[in-house]
């Protein structure tokens, strides 16, 4: 009978992320993504308002979505970031899209920490850096679809709700029953988790491209979410020992060195995922006979 995983897939995963040293590159991209953190968010916010013109709602309902995965501690700082960001961008007048390509070449440094961490674990040969910077910029277009579908998503949902219940569509009791966009399971939104899937499973693709097939990027999405989920309430339990300490130690700083941590501990489990996923499919297509394939 065929099988997602084996004991024998498990050894080899493990194997493979002690060799492509995930934590090294973990490590190395969460330094570039610290430094592009600001005008990355600046980039991403400032297009959302040019699309739905309210630029604090927009980003108040992304963070709805990612509360799912960020621990409480942290989101304080993340929500004064933003907040800032939103005063900076309704101050701002003159020269706003040259402004703008400084952003997006201020925030190439991340995604180009990826490529070269993809070239390592898929072995591929280096991309040269015009084709490199091409992806990157391609890279932060997928960000911002993204992020805006996390917008329009609900809205869809709760429009579709409204059908079924005016009668306009065939009436479901099941879909009348719920409100799917607040259906929560043990503190965990459902439909927060199932569009952060979504969210992860199409950067996934972009990022691997071919180097993975459709069941091991679905798998790894599903993984990686998972795995933040549950960094979220380790950081719960974490932060209820040694509070006291980060905060005599820090101040009100505290809650910055959180997501600084935070934020290596997410970007180790999105290497961990992307080798998950490489691997899977490598056996995959090495073992046809053994491992279960779809395809779309």
């Amino acid at each position: 009978m065929a099988k997602i995983i084996t004991r024998d897939f498990l050894k080899l995963y493990i194997s493979e992320c002690k060799n492509k040293h995930a934590l090294t590159l973990a490590a190395s991209s969460s330094f570039f993504f610290l430094l592009c953190l600001i005008p990355f968010l600046y980039l991403i916010t400032a297009g959302l308002g040019y699309l739905f013109q309210d630029a604090a709602g927009n980003t108040e309902k992304i963070l709805n979505h990612f509360s799912t995965i960020i621990p409480a501690e942290i989101m304080p700082s993340i929500k004064y970031l933003l907040g800032h960001i939103n005063k900076t961008i309704q101050t701002q007048h003159q020269n706003v899209y040259i402004h703008r390509i400084f952003l997006v070449l201020s925030s190439l440094g991340f995604f180009g920490s990826i490529w070269r961490a993809i070239e390592i674990i898929t072995e591929e040969k280096k991309m040269n850096s015009f084709f490199s910077i091409i992806k990157s910029i391609g890279g932060i277009l997928i960000s911002f679809i993204l992020c805006a579908g996390l917008i329009i998503g609900p809205v869809i949902v709760n429009s579709i709700q409204i059908m079924f219940k005016k009668g306009l569509l065939k009436q479901v009791d099941f879909i009348q029953k719920y409100n799917f966009t607040s259906l929560q399971v043990h503190g965990v939104n459902l439909f927060s988790t199932i569009m952060l899937v979504i969210f992860f499973f199409v950067f996934f693709k972009y990022v691997l491209h071919k180097h993975a097939k459709f069941i091991s990027l679905l798998m790894a999405s599903a993984m990686f979410t998972i795995l933040i989920i549950l960094a979220k309430f380790g950081f719960l339990t974490y932060i209820v020992m040694v509070k006291d300490n980060l905060i005599g130690n820090f101040g009100s700083f505290y809650s910055v060195v959180l997501m600084m941590l935070w934020i290596f501990i997410s970007i180790f489990s999105f290497y961990i995922s992307i080798i998950f996923a490489v691997t899977h499919s490598n056996v995959i297509r090495d073992n046809p006979e053994v491992y279960i394939d779809i395809e779309l």
